[in-house]
């Protein structure tokens, strides 16, 4: 059977199984939760740790686990334009069909789907109350990532890793309610980015890790949280660190905000 079609039944079962609540709950304030992150980052296993509290409802947990990949976001959207910044995505029209997805009876309600990251502001607009959580990583293993997936340039890699971090950079302005963590803080410090999480958000006395997790990345499964930086940068030649050197430099400031900096070379 066609994965989409098996994608869109699943994801019509949990809007069925949540009916009653989202009656009875329709009318009620509602705490929203997204993540913004750039592709590769570790969104979709932040997305798992948080999607098995009891009080987060995810709003999709097939695949990627991004809203925007629900067949009525699909009709929507218009995919070609998501990483275009001029492009308004309809959030008010997907909002109440978004609502229908989630189980309207927990105390917060979960969201990520990476073109988010440059369009927090309008989130916040139409989603009253709501909290983001923004995860970096390393700009060499995010750019890395980013040339080998899709086939571009380390340029271009480079230069969309750099357009992310500036999105960041961008949401320290105007958003109510934002955490920044980082991935290597995520896999390598669990416990401290755990209460992290718990001092931003209300009601997370039982953050655990689940049984299993599943990354989006070339290896599929992972058993435990781990860093695959050093992995991810055992294969990459020298000459193209060098070339993301080069481009890194320029932009060493913005690194720095971040807490990252230039690395000589993939050891280093």
């Amino acid at each position: 059977m066609n994965k989409t079609l098996i994608y869109d039944a699943v994801n019509r079962g949990y809007r069925w199984a949540n009916w009653k609540n989202n009656l009875l709950f329709k009318h009620q304030p509602k705490n929203y939760l997204f993540i913004l992150s750039q592709p590769y980052a570790g969104s979709t296993i932040l997305h798992q740790i948080l999607s098995n509290h009891p009080k987060i409802s995810p709003l999709n947990t097939f695949g990627t686990r991004e809203g925007f990949g629900l067949k009525v976001s699909r009709k929507q959207l218009e995919f070609n334009r998501l990483w275009d910044k001029a492009y308004e995505i309809p959030f008010e029209k997907l909002k109440p069909h978004w609502e229908k997805q989630w189980d309207l009876a927990a105390h917060y309600l979960l969201e990520k789907s990476p073109p988010q990251i440059l369009r927090a502001h309008h989130i916040q607009s139409v989603f009253r109350t709501s909290y983001f959580i923004a995860l970096l990583r390393d700009p060499y293993a995010l750019a890395l990532s980013y040339h080998q997936r899709n086939q571009v340039s380390i340029k271009e890699a480079a230069s969309f890793t750099m357009q992310c971090f500036n999105y960041h950079l961008d949401n320290k302005i105007g958003i109510d309610h934002i955490l920044y963590i980082k991935y290597e803080d995520l896999t390598d410090h669990w416990e401290i980015t755990k209460k992290d999480l718990q001092l931003f958000l209300s009601q997370m006395d039982q953050l655990d890790l689940p049984k299993s997790l599943k990354a989006h990345n070339q290896t599929g499964n992972i058993d435990e949280l781990k860093n695959m930086n050093e992995a991810k940068f055992s294969s990459i030649e020298q000459a193209s660190w060098d070339e993301l050197n080069h481009y890194f430099l320029l932009h060493e400031e913005l690194l720095q905000t971040f807490n990252y900096s230039l690395r000589i070379s993939p050891g280093a």
